[in-house]
């Protein structure tokens, strides 16, 4: 019905959106997580992006243990976006990690929902081997 050419081409096509789409989804939750940093630390930068959302009684805890391990502090730590949930802590309803870097430690990972909300959610968290 299609010549191999046609299906090769459509297949490169398919791809390379796949990539293209990961990778905005990728600067989206990196972008969200930065803005929640940010404004957590009292820094809020760029009034353009919007932070990720995340439930008050979560992001009490969250706040305390980001000041723990001295994030506020630390607000340029890189940040890694890894798709999927956490196999240690996770239960699968994360679409998202995104590991808190610094000097080549992970001292933070948040778990993320990015589904059809406006913004990525915040939906847990662990510091060393504590899941929140």
């Amino acid at each position: 019905m299609f010549s191999p050419l046609v299906v090769v081409i459509i297949g490169a096509i398919l791809v390379t959106w796949s990539y293209f789409a990961d990778d905005r989804q990728e600067q989206v939750v990196t972008e969200a997580v930065r803005c929640f940093l940010d404004e957590s630390a009292g820094t809020r930068i760029d009034p353009g992006v919007t932070c990720c959302s995340i439930d008050p009684l979560l992001q009490e805890q969250l706040i305390s243990s980001l000041a723990s391990v001295g994030v506020p502090g630390r607000v340029q730590c890189e940040l890694v976006v890894v798709g999927g949930d956490s196999p240690e802590f996770g239960d699968g309803t994360a679409t998202h990690r995104v590991k808190l870097v610094d000097q080549g430690r992970t001292i933070l990972v948040l778990r993320i929902i990015l589904g059809d909300e406006p913004s990525p959610r915040i939906i847990g968290y662990h510091v060393g081997q504590q899941q929140q």
